[in-house]
């Protein structure tokens, strides 16, 4: 798209950058035909994720271009900031001053991060609903105004699906940042909706989504022929795979074809959606600038507004969340929640800048694009510069996290790259946390120990416990040991190695103590075991642990 040009007013009207861009990016007919060979895929190797690099590289390179785009439409020209500056301005001072105090709050961030996801889908369903309302008016079509509100409640009942999706179980419709998985962090508020109640209202709703789709398309069909509704055809099918063909064939279902039905890759369809279409909303208010040109300027302004915050607020400066402790999920939601808002301001087709250039092709009035005085261009492009810093931060994190920790051998290479970590604000608990286990199995007991005390500082989490009980109990330091593992089974009381360490450790203790303590640690340890065998009923580690204490219980028993 970045080398493609308009096509131009005088000789169609119908297509933005041409029949296939359009189709393919526009109207979705590239995620469309990507769904069969991703769910080929998923069967047939059972990947259920995304790679870490894949999901980083579509988030840098297509959604955050997606961010950027919105704050150039509303924040580079004086007159737009003016013009929307209860959203530009003081919504948006409200939601910085969320995100500060949400760092500080673990109730406050979790109800900023259900806030985001509940909204998400409408958010998504209203890009395609205008995106089909355009595609109509382009063609010039006359539609009713009754059937734009057939056509309206579609995309609402399809996105009432999703949120209804949400807040009964399985989440994995919005993509968020990893955040460990402990009770202290921020988290999706549910509503509560019983499973009973959940299935009835599903149904009800998607009997009025086919119905109004129904009637929509009984209505178009009269006012346009088939061949003139192909990009709303695709941009309907679009919206059903999104949510309402994985929301009603249910979520076990559609896990197991993650690839296609992933948020991650819905995210980067929504985004490249959103590129497109403000790609040429920007060629036509400025016939002088590149396609290109703008698509660089959304990248470096993305980067600002996605990673900058993250870094002031990282425990080392100013906030108190680690990053994957609650400060990634929570900067994410505060983002979207900025874009959502922005969006749903700058981009109404009533508005009649708005209109000439995405409905009757004009091209703007120049006076209206005046970016402002030389000083304010200066901060404008220190800005941008900043914000091509920024975009560094993820390739670094990951570089660091997924291969110099993960997979390193050396062991200063290993320090000097936590340390990077922590000057950009991506310190980690799970990171410490990995470093500390390398440094134990390296039996290097000092550096494990400074490791799994860093990461319980940054967010307690079973992983670290655990690690610093081995440490403790490999040193003969047997009750810190145990403290360590009841701390560990605290946090996350069905852990299966926290259970399975813990027995071990009290059988062992149970050897040469008193009889009374003998048969309680043992005891002890029987019940941890049975525990983790109803959790895990293959796990032969537990099997093997639970015979030898019942053996040695009966044994015992039999002495007697």
């Amino acid at each position: 798209m970045a080398t493609a040009t308009p096509a131009p007013a005088t000789t169609s009207r119908t297509w933005l950058f041409g029949p296939w861009v359009d189709l393919l990016l526009g109207y979705g007919l590239g995620y469309a035909l990507a769904v069969g060979p991703l769910l080929a895929v998923g069967y047939a190797t059972g990947t259920t994720q995304w790679p870490k690099f894949a999901a980083v590289a579509f988030g840098l390179l297509i959604s955050t271009p997606h961010y950027g785009a919105t704050i150039i439409r509303a924040y580079e020209r004086a007159q737009d900031r003016r013009r929307y500056v209860v959203f530009t301005v003081w919504t948006s001072l409200a939601l910085v001053a969320a995100l500060v105090a949400g760092t500080h709050s673990v109730l406050l961030a979790s109800v900023l991060v259900t806030l985001y996801m509940t909204w998400a889908p409408w958010h998504f369903s209203g890009q395609n609903y205008g995106l089909a309302v355009m595609a109509l008016r382009r063609r010039g079509a006359d539609v009713a105004p009754s059937t734009k509100r057939w056509f309206y409640a579609s995309f609402v009942l399809s996105s009432v699906l999703a949120m209804l999706a949400i807040h009964m179980g399985d989440a994995n419709i919005v993509w968020a940042p990893e955040t460990v998985d402990v009770d202290d962090v921020p988290a999706l508020i549910k509503l509560g909706i019983s499973p009973g109640l959940g299935r009835g209202l599903t149904a009800l709703v998607a009997i009025a989504y086919v119905l109004s789709l129904a009637v929509t398309f009984r209505r178009l069909a009269r006012v346009a022929a088939w061949s003139e509704l192909v990009g709303v055809v695709l941009l309907v099918l679009t919206q059903a795979l999104w949510f309402a063909i994985p929301t009603l064939l249910g979520w076990q279902l559609a896990r197991r074809g993650t690839l296609a039905f992933a948020a991650v890759w819905v995210s980067a369809a929504h985004a490249a959606q959103y590129l497109w279409v403000t790609a040429y909303y920007a060629k036509r208010a400025d016939p002088g600038i590149r396609v290109s040109h703008f698509l660089g300027k959304t990248l470096l302004a993305g980067g600002l507004v996605t990673v900058l915050p993250g870094v002031l607020l990282a425990p080392s400066l100013f906030g108190s969340m680690a990053w994957d402790g609650g400060l990634a999920v929570t900067l994410f939601a505060v983002v979207n929640l900025h874009h959502f808002v922005l969006d749903g301001a700058i981009w109404k087709l009533r508005d009649g800048r708005v209109a000439r250039i995405l409905i009757a092709s004009e091209p703007a009035v120049p006076a209206e694009y005046e970016i402002g005085s030389p000083r304010r261009r200066w901060g404008w492009r220190s800005a941008l510069a900043l914000g091509a810093l920024c975009l560094t931060i993820p390739v670094i994190q990951v570089l660091h996290t997924e291969f110099t920790i993960k997979r390193g051998t050396d062991i200063d290479r290993m320090q000097r790259a936590m340390h990077h970590l922590v000057w950009i604000g991506r310190e980690g608990a799970r990171a410490r946390a990995s470093l500390g286990r390398y440094f134990a199995y390296r039996k290097r007991y000092d550096l494990a120990a400074s490791q799994f005390e860093r990461s319980l500082e940054l967010l307690p989490t079973p992983v670290a416990w655990i690690g610093l009980a081995e440490l403790h109990a490999s040193g003969g330091r047997s009750t810190e040991a145990l403290a360590a593992y009841d701390e560990a089974l605290r946090l996350q009381p069905d852990h299966v190695g926290a259970l399975l360490g813990s027995a071990r450790l009290r059988l062992k203790l149970a050897t040469g103590a008193s009889p009374v303590l003998t048969t309680q640690r043992r005891d002890e340890a029987i019940a941890l075991l049975e525990k983790g065998l109803v959790l895990q009923p293959d796990n032969l580690a537990l099997a093997q642990e639970l015979a030898r204490a019942r053996r040695l219980a009966s044994d015992e028993g039999a002495g007697q």
